[in-house]
Order: C-alpha cells, then sequence, then structure tokens
C-alpha cells in the first residue's frame, strides 16, 4: 500500500468512493463499498451525500483489520457506537456473520429496512454517560471517529467502552490528527478545539504521543495502528485490546 504522504495527496484530488474504489482489489473493500451502496438503497436515498460518501476515508483500515484479525476465529458479537447510517454495522454482518448491535445517539440515521435486512439489535445509548442496553461482552468494538467528536473525556471514555469488550476482544477507532501539530511535526498544539482551527464538529485532535498516552491510561494496548487520509484533515486508525490480554 502506498505511503501516508501519497494516500493523503491522491485523496485530496479524488473523491473519496473513486478512492476506495482504487483498492476494490482488496475483498474487505469490495464488500464495504456494496454495504454502503445497499445501506444507502434501503434508506431511499437516491444519491450518497458528500460526506458519508468521502466519511470512510477517515477509518480506512479499519474493515480490513477487522477481516485480517478474525480470519482464524468466528465473531460472534460487534458493536457500532454511533451507528450513523450502518455501513459498519452492514458489513461486520455481510463479511463476518456476526451478531451486530448498533447504538443510536439522539436523531436516527439508520433505516428500518436496513436493520431488518442485517438483522441488527439496535438502541438508543449514550455510552458516555449510561449503562450498555445488552448484558454482551464484544468481540469487535467499533467507533470510527468518536473519539473527536465527544465532550466526555478521552482518557474516561476509552475506559468505560474497555469495559464492553469480552477478553479477546478488539476496539476499532479513528481520530482526528491535530492539524497544526501535524505541519509542525510536534504535539504542542495537539487538542485543538473548532475555534482554534479545528472542524465544526470536532472537539478533541491528537497529536500521535497524545493519542498514544491517552490509550495507555485508559489500560488498553495498541495491536494495530496507521494513517487515513480523511475527508478534511489525517485521521489515526488504531486496532485496541485490554492490556491484560494483550498479543505479544
Amino acid at each position: 500500500m502506498a505511503d501516508p504522504n501519497t494516500l493523503r495527496r491522491v485523496a485530496g484530488a479524488i473523491p473519496g468512493r473513486a478512492y476506495m474504489l482504487a483498492y476494490k482489489h482488496d475483498c474487505s473493500i469490495q464488500t464495504l463499498l456494496d454495504c454502503q451502496d445497499e445501506v444507502h438503497r434501503l434508506g431511499n436515498h437516491p444519491h450518497i451525500p458528500t460526506y458519508h460518501r468521502d466519511e470512510m476515508l477517515s477509518w480506512f483500515h479499519l474493515p480490513r483489520w477487522i477481516s485480517e484479525d478474525t480470519a482464524s476465529h468466528a465473531t460472534g458479537t460487534a458493536l457500532d457506537l454511533d451507528c450513523g447510517r450502518g455501513v459498519l454495522a452492514a458489513f461486520c454482518r455481510e463479511a463476518l456473520g456476526s451478531e451486530v448491535y448498533c447504538a443510536c445517539r439522539g436523531r436516527r440515521e439508520l433505516s428500518g429496512r436496513a436493520e431488518e435486512k442485517y438483522g441488527l439489535q439496535v438502541a438508543e445509548y449514550y455510552f458516555e454517560s449510561e449503562e450498555c442496553p445488552w448484558d454482551v461482552a464484544f468481540d469487535i468494538v467499533m467507533m470510527p471517529g468518536l473519539l473527536g467528536q465527544l465532550e466526555a473525556h478521552p482518557v474516561d471514555m476509552l475506559t468505560g467502552i474497555s469495559k464492553l469488550l469480552a477478553d479477546a476482544g478488539r476496539m476499532y477507532l479513528s481520530a482526528p490528527v491535530a492539524r497544526r501539530a501535524e505541519r509542525a511535526g510536534k504535539g504542542e498544539d495537539a487538542g485543538l478545539r473548532p475555534e482554534d482551527g479545528g472542524p465544526a464538529w470536532t472537539v478533541h485532535e491528537f497529536s500521535k504521543d497524545e493519542l498514544l498516552s491517552v490509550v495507555d491510561s485508559a489500560g488498553l494496548a495498541v495491536e494495530r495502528f496507521g494513517y487515513a487520509p480523511g475527508c478534511l484533515q489525517k485521521h489515526f486508525n488504531m486496532a485496541l485490546s485490554c492490556q491484560e490480554h494483550a498479543r505479544l
């Protein structure tokens, strides 16, 4: 795969879906694109809006990592936090055959037809302040983008969510790279808020060192790490496990 800087330059010139199609030889990417088409068809969306088309650029590595990490064993349960229209949830159902649970916060975007087709278990769940509505230990927890969007302290949020994992479970997340820190190659500008030049929906942005510190403080270990080009800014992609169950 091309180096992160090349990916970023290409992504700046090519819409997200076209960029993903360049990797359609990867079966996980093709399955993801098929799920995106079907989810939007079931939701009666005649066109995929720009943001929903391009959002996958922020968590580009996650579908492939999920597929590779589960290739040698059955994956029973997956949780999609703040599931949006349900593209990743549909992917886990189609690619892995998982029992998929979807948390919705506020306005629901997931269509009833998609919920029915993929057999999704859906509930309103404000996970930063509420108990999980399901008594389930999850093999996979997906939270693309959320670490940068919520007011909750990142360490507290990850610590709480980690308690939902099964012993060998993994958490897959993306988080925005602090843009001034990225340009400077340093960490002192991490944590940008919108008034400091971050996107309007971003509460937290991170340097690499800051994000790794947050993960360690939450009792989690990094299993995979990479950069995704993002649609407005570069994102970190990570696969995490609880430290006591980390693979050596």
